[in-house]
């Protein structure tokens, strides 16, 4: 039944040795003999037994007198007395000796073995309650680690378990507080000072770094009345733990002075490192929640003074569970009203849309945590009349469990974001880049506006002279005329260009754009000596867009290329259409000298150019442009060579704007 149990068998008689030997190894017990009591004395000081089966009387040294050795000094034996005869003052002697059994003689194998194991189950019972007894500080401690708020008072109590189970009388909790930047400590141990939390007599001082061994592992250091450090603990009066966690010391544990005359035992260490251990888990513990707690407190208050409108509504019904101060400011509302109505109550024009209809995303998709799920721009809610707001919608995900991987929508995040300031900055930025494109384009316009005028004032001295023909009259009239036709196409071209942007967008021939955009720069493209060419795709399919917009992105690519191109070259335009991804593609193709590699891929930055006079604003702004109609450009290019600039516009069907 008890297996792993040791019996040591004492009786001066041979053949009642070797007959409880074979019974007790028959049970799968160990066993060992001895023929009288000095024997067993001397097996006893070499090895632990659980039981003892000793015969009264016996030569040499009797059976009670080897109780009272055990009693003094093997008390962690079971003894189980045998007898031929037994008196009544025998019997309670041994009993107060500490005897468990008692067995008469003769007996057979049954009684034997009802009696070893009758003693054996009495010796695991009290074995669990001692070991019941020794949690029981452990467990009183670790509800104050669950329970308790404040560090100052979990220190007092771990000190008082301490010294009740040690008999210290003096105690001390020092910590080592955690590095500024991390929720973690040093893996050198100490490279801060110790602060002592809480102290009870008059503790010593915690070891510096130098008294330790270099040794990994060592987890305690003990010293004597001397205080000379000693590594036996039976020997140590001041005793000093380390409390760490992962690798990571949290504090130290000090312990003095068991009692007079008293030194630590093995049993003190033992219940010391495993409440060590539970201290160093409780303080870091400690230290990540009010970490968490401080975390949690700064978030709520970015989360409130955010300019941006912030909510948070859960899947499936829409209900708003967080709201920031921002985003009920803007509904004119308060945060504790808008948490718990639908995202669907909330208007964003008067002919009853509402925000879940304007930018609740389908669940089925699933971008990660973090990840844009949707954005959508409106104007002149009710609740923000002359307003303009974009709003982004961001999913939330939740496990089930640490081993089950997958996730379930649990909430959408809304950031709503007023763009009324940007949107006119942009129109502003977006007019100022203009005028600036056509600041470069004065001297061709200058020349072309110069050339029919100086027509006119000829042609005007022409049909004043007296003997003009009729013929001649008519002629000149007619060169006259085209000549105003000319000027009038010019003037109104740049007054459409140079006047700010229309909003509204419609439905775009891109080859006439390109057309027109080249009209602009024709006489610049002569003047720097440089051959216009054009590959446009016919039955190309319309776009959807603000065209003087669009227009402005080829102006800048064009003047671009004509700067590349100082001495002259080739320009190639050329449009083609992708069915595949719907896209209409117009490519722009210059000879000059190129971009260079370091550089090419700032080239859409603000404000950076390689110009000495550029804004560094021409190739931003077009980026802007075309990404805010939904497209996209490429370039290719080659120091010496030239580059290729692609601008990508998707084919809309949708029908032109009312507003312009």
């Amino acid at each position: 039944m008890f297996p792993q149990s040791s019996v040591l068998i004492v009786d001066d008689e041979e053949v009642i040795r070797d007959f409880c030997e074979a019974v007790v190894e028959h049970e799968g017990l160990t066993a060992e003999t001895a023929p009288n009591g000095q024997i067993a004395l001397d097996k006893l000081a070499r090895r632990q037994f659980d039981l003892i089966l000793l015969d009264i009387s016996m030569p040499v040294m009797n059976g009670l007198t080897v109780l009272e050795h055990l009693a003094a000094k093997y008390n962690q034996v079971s003894p189980i007395m045998m007898t031929g005869y037994a008196t009544l003052e025998s019997a309670i002697r041994a009993q107060d000796l500490g005897a468990e059994g008692f067995i008469l003689k003769p007996f057979d194998n049954k009684r034997l073995v009802r009696v070893i194991n009758q003693v054996l189950e009495r010796r695991r019972l009290r074995q669990d309650y001692a070991r019941l007894q020794a949690h029981l500080p452990l467990i009183a401690l670790s509800h104050r680690l669950v329970t308790e708020q404040s560090l100052e008072a979990l220190a007092e109590a771990a000190l008082k378990i301490a010294r009740e189970e040690t008999g210290a009388a003096d105690a001390a909790l020092w910590l080592i507080p955690a590095p500024a930047s991390s929720l973690h400590w040093e893996d050198d141990w100490p490279d801060t000072s110790p602060t002592r939390l809480a102290s009870i007599g008059r503790p010593a001082s915690p070891p510096t770094s130098g008294d330790w061994p270099d040794s990994e592992g060592t987890t305690w250091l003990a010293f004597d009345e001397h205080n000379g450090q000693v590594s036996d603990i039976n020997q140590a009066v001041i005793l000093h733990l380390t409390l760490q966690t992962e690798g990571h010391q949290v504090g130290v544990l000090s312990l003095g002075n068991p009692g007079r005359g008293r030194y630590f035992t093995n049993k003190d260490l033992d219940f010391l490192t495993v409440m060590s251990s539970y201290l160093a888990v409780g303080l870091e513990n400690r230290y990540l929640y009010e970490a968490i707690n401080l975390a949690r407190q700064e978030w709520k208050t970015i989360f409130n003074t955010l300019n941006d409108g912030l909510l948070a509504h859960r899947a499936g019904d829409g209900v708003i569970t967080r709201a920031n101060q921002a985003m009920a400011a803007w509904l004119d509302t308060t945060v504790e009203a808008l948490v718990n109505q639908s995202i669907s109550q909330i208007p964003i024009d008067g002919q009853g849309r509402t925000l879940c209809d304007l930018n609740c995303p389908d669940e089925a998709a699933e971008p990660g945590n973090g990840q844009l799920w949707g954005s959508a721009e409106f104007a002149s809610p009710p609740w923000a009349p002359g307003k303009s707001f974009r709003i982004r919608s961001f999913p939330l995900y939740k496990r089930h469990s640490t081993t089950d991987q997958s996730k379930e929508l649990a909430e959408v995040i809304h950031v709503l974001e007023d763009i009324t300031l940007a949107n006119k900055m942009q129109s502003q930025l977006l007019q100022t880049e203009k005028l600036s494109a056509l600041g470069r384009l004065l001297a061709s316009l200058a020349h072309e506006i110069n050339n029919p005028l100086q027509a006119l004032r000829s042609g005007l001295r022409l049909l004043a002279r007296p003997n003009l023909t009729d013929e001649k009259r008519q002629q000149y009239v007619a060169t006259l005329d085209k000549e105003v036709e000319r000027l009038i196409q010019t003037t109104v071209q740049t007054l459409d260009f140079a006047r700010p942007s229309r909003i509204g967008k419609k439905s775009t021939d891109l080859n006439q754009l390109l057309q027109e955009t080249l009209v602009l720069v024709n006489k610049q493209l002569q003047r720097h000596k440089i051959t216009p060419s054009l590959e446009l795709m016919h039955d190309l399919p319309g776009i959807y867009v603000v065209p003087d917009q669009v227009k402005q992105v080829f102006l800048n690519l064009i003047l671009n290329a004509i700067d590349a191109m100082p001495d002259g070259g080739k320009l190639k335009l050329s449009t083609h259409y992708l069915p595949a991804d719907n896209q209409v593609v117009a490519a722009l193709a210059d000879s000059g000298r190129g971009i260079p590699s370091e550089i090419l891929n700032r080239i859409y930055e603000p404000f950076f150019s390689t110009k000495e006079a550029g804004s560094g604003l021409g190739l931003s702004i077009s980026y802007s442009i075309v990404e805010a109609h939904g497209g996209h450009i490429e370039v290719e290019s080659q120091p010496g060579t030239g580059s290729k600039f692609r601008v990508y516009l998707p084919v809309n069907l949708e029908r032109d704007d009312a507003t312009s």
